[in-house]
């Protein structure tokens, strides 16, 4: 009996053991999951490029913790960086502006660029466009200093959507518009089938989920039309709305993703303080890509040439 019980107190002890040592071992694999290279962690706090990170890495110039880092070092959360001895400060938060670019904007962060659109904003921090918008074109554009949204926005498996207004040199019939849905050949391969509304006599509405290189004009310029006003009004769930041309304004993420998912990179992984009751990202899980289905207006294929209601 004395020698069951010690036999059992042995087993709870050796489970209690292996227990905190599963809980060691899962708090390091956190850590190491949130831990960036140091040439990225270099390029999102800001203080130079990864090409330049490289450079100063190979020059021995970088420390993490006091110890000289090699190429591929991993800096964790709450390490110390310094460069050439100086302390690099910790990255600012994420930060995701929507603005009203007007025609003749350049999208590029070359500021060397007359008209550029980094100039143009003045922003008083490091930003960088999410995507393109043609220099002819106007309409709704994102900029971020984060390069973890970037990418999630920017990736064609997402499937998020942007939305057009779109005007031609001439009348159509609805034949354009069931070309334009069903997907036009454009370097060999078809565009995605899209969603479009008819708008007036020389007018369209376009809903695209993927973004090849003056994708509308080239689509419209296949099938004998030419392009000549496009504005953007829309990107995932966020709207141009009344925004000014010229002006911008700062998005909250939860806008973006749904507020469990919005995390920065910036810091190596913290998460960022969502808004409380934001409307999540449609379609970013089964019931919310439900609830739009039901809200937004049938702008389908098969619907394409009916004249918009109201």
């Amino acid at each position: 009996m004395l020698r069951g019980l010690a036999g059992n107190f042995g087993v709870k002890g050796k489970k209690r053991c292996m227990s905190k040592k599963h809980e060691q071992g899962l708090d390091t694999s956190s850590r190491a999951s949130r831990a960036v290279r140091i040439n990225k962690y270099l390029a999102r706090v800001g203080h130079c490029s990864r090409r330049q990170a490289d450079a100063l890495v190979a020059a021995g110039a970088v420390t993490i913790n006091g110890e000289v880092a090699a190429p591929g070092s991993q800096v964790e959360p709450g390490a110390q960086v310094c460069v050439s001895g100086v302390p690099v400060g910790s990255a600012p938060p994420p930060v995701v502006l929507m603005f009203h670019k007007p025609a003749g904007v350049v999208t590029t962060t070359d500021q060397r660029v007359p008209n550029n659109i980094m100039s143009y904003i003045d922003y008083p921090g490091r930003v960088f466009p999410v995507g393109r918008l043609d220099q002819s074109s106007s309409g709704l554009i994102l900029l971020t200093n984060d390069g973890s949204i970037s990418r999630r926005i920017l990736d064609p498996a997402e499937n998020h959507e942007k939305e057009y207004v779109v005007r031609v040199d001439r009348p159509f019939g609805d034949s354009l518009l069931k070309t334009l849905a069903q997907g036009v050949v454009l370097d060999g391969r078809p565009t995605r089938p899209c969603r479009v509304e008819r708008l007036g006599a020389r007018a369209f509405r376009m809903v695209l989920t993927e973004g090849r290189n003056r994708q509308i004009r080239r689509m419209c310029e296949a099938c004998g039309y030419r392009v000549v006003r496009l504005r953007r009004v829309r990107i995932m769930n966020i709207e141009l709305g009344d925004l000014a041309p010229g002006q911008w304004r700062r998005v909250d993420l939860s806008r973006l993703f749904p507020p469990e998912e919005v995390v920065s990179s910036r810091d190596c992984g913290s998460r960022d303080m969502a808004t409380p009751g934001a409307s999540p990202l449609p379609g970013a899980s089964a019931s919310t890509a439900r609830r739009r289905k039901r809200s937004t207006p049938s702008l389908h294929p098969e619907n394409a040439g009916k004249p918009p209601r109201g």
